[in-house]
């Protein structure tokens, strides 16, 4: 199973990771990418780092039925708990 969590882990971008762990409270697009990442509120930003996470199921929006609201937040996911603490458990095997 290590060799999967390997894998997984080198999947997962780095500030993917910053991402799900600095929402586990709601966050807005522009808190994540400009307090979490410190990259510009810009929408091919968003593209990159939050759609993959909202589309594999790692973040869920407040708002699913309008995923352009303006006030639209973004939240740890079950299934992205579950990923980050594996994610966690790698990294202190690396150590």
């Amino acid at each position: 199973s290590n060799q999967v969590s390997n894998q997984v882990s080198n999947q997962v971008d780095d500030r993917f990771k910053r991402i799900l762990d600095f929402c586990q409270v709601l966050k807005s697009k522009k808190e994540i990418l400009e307090e979490c990442l410190g990259l510009s509120n810009q929408t091919k930003n968003s593209r990159k780092y939050i759609e993959p996470l909202v589309e594999r199921d790692w973040l869920q929006r407040s708002k699913p039925s309008s995923p352009n609201a303006p006030n639209q937040k973004y939240l740890i996911t079950a299934k992205g708990k579950f990923l980050l603490e594996v994610l966690k458990r790698n990294d202190e095997m690396k150590k």
